[in-house]
């Protein structure tokens, strides 16, 4: 699955996010998003394929 590259996304339910980088998970090697919510600033991971899906 392609990974988002940094930048503004728009959630399909109307959020707006910061895609900051991506990361690794160091036990399982999964590929993370790391993004940050535009609404209250917090910063989240989230596996690549939930991410990206709708």
């Amino acid at each position: 699955m392609h990974a988002p590259t940094p930048g503004r996304y728009r959630h399909f339910k109307g959020g707006h996010y910061r895609v900051l980088t991506l990361a690794l998970h160091t036990e399982t090697q999964e590929r993370l998003v790391i993004y940050q919510s535009e609404q209250d600033d917090i910063v989240y991971a989230r596996p690549v394929t939930m991410f990206m899906e709708w």
